[in-house]
């Protein structure tokens, strides 16, 4: 269950309800580096797991203090995508960019939360549509200038069975994502920051071309996977306020994500 503050703090950022949407990261929580053998390539962690710890100094019984240090692919748990993901430059030549470029006024964000979870239910990769995206305009108003589209499908419910999770059968994936109908349609007809999801990626898990990453990256947006959106209500009820880690040259890191419901 979803974190929830019914506090003065809300209020002072204009809101009645804040939600954490961030998975808790732990040695079950899902990566792709670490799934899938991404690591073995890693000079200096050869057998990495999704987390490490080492209590690196511990001194509270004397009256001092505890220190620990964490070792992680960049992709655990809750996570941004930069640019740098998937491209090297932009459309311009320039550098493409790196999460510690995305500007603060990009990560507060109006939500546009798009619930397909019954549609899941019914097909475990499930691909938002154009047509879906339509009708959320039809019921809730047109998604918003800098908006952060969310596609909500419930599969958030499975993050503490990992098998269940990621879903592989016969080596392949399975679980929702956006069509590149949806992500064409936000790119060339909607002006958006990014787009997140409750599974590991925006694209369905059964896809090896990754359509949706290049068009919301090769357009200079972000997203973000692994979400917890159980509570978050689906329209246009939400702010969304991301907090990735400031780590130079990163294309991904783990990122907390708060909805400010109004």
């Amino acid at each position: 269950m979803a974190q929830e503050c019914v506090c003065p703090a809300a209020a002072l950022l204009g809101g009645k309800k804040i939600l954490d949407c961030t998975q808790l990261i732990n040695v079950s929580a899902f990566s792709f580096a670490e799934r899938f053998g991404f690591l073995k390539a890693c000079p200096f962690k050869q057998n990495m797991k999704t987390i490490e710890e080492c209590v690196v100094l511990d001194g509270r019984k004397e009256g001092g203090c505890q220190k620990k240090a964490y070792a992680m692919p960049c992709d655990v748990g809750t996570h941004i995508d930069s640019p740098a993901h998937f491209f090297e430059t932009d459309k311009k030549g320039a550098p493409a960019r790196q999460v510690h470029e995305i500007l603060p006024e990009e990560l507060i964000a109006p939500g546009a939360v798009v619930d397909v979870t019954h549609k899941v239910e019914k097909n475990e990769d499930y691909e938002l549509s154009k047509q879906d995206l339509l009708d959320f305009e039809a019921k809730f108003g047109e998604i918003p200038k800098k908006a952060l589209v969310v596609m909500k499908t419930g599969w958030d419910k499975r993050w503490s069975d990992l098998k269940s999770f990621e879903n592989k059968r016969n080596g392949v994936l399975h679980f929702p994502g956006f069509h590149i109908s949806a992500a064409k349609f936000l790119i060339e007809e909607r002006d958006i920051v990014g787009i997140g999801i409750d599974t590991p990626s925006l694209d369905h898990g059964p896809s090896t071309t990754f359509p949706t990453h290049k068009m919301i990256l090769g357009n200079n947006k972000y997203q973000l996977e692994n979400l917890k959106l159980a509570e978050v209500p689906a329209g246009l009820s939400c702010v969304f306020i991301s907090s990735p880690l400031l780590i130079e040259g990163a294309p991904e890191t783990e990122t907390r994500v708060y909805a400010l419901l109004k």
